[in-house]
């Protein structure tokens, strides 16, 4: 049940970053670049690929840590049963 709460977590942390970086992206070259540049969408792509890259990193040691909080706590449930 952690693990699929955690990976829903992870996946909304990831979809998340990558629309916040790529929306503001596009504003960005719009209103800066939008007559110099012929197509607007290349750049916004390659944001968003960068976006999801970055966040894809973060969450992997994001999703390695709860993995490692959860098994410390089952170690300790075990080793220490009822102990305070």
């Amino acid at each position: 049940a952690v693990s699929v709460v955690s990976q829903f977590i992870l996946f909304i942390g990831k979809v998340f970053i990558t629309v916040a970086s790529t929306v503001p992206g596009y504003l960005y070259l719009e209103k800066n670049y939008g007559n110099e540049l012929n197509f607007v969408m290349v750049p916004t792509l390659l944001i968003a690929v960068t976006a999801y890259a970055a966040s894809e990193m973060f969450n992997e040691v994001f999703g390695m840590s709860i993995s490692t909080i959860l098994q410390c706590f089952v170690a300790d449930e075990e080793m220490f049963e009822g102990d305070e």
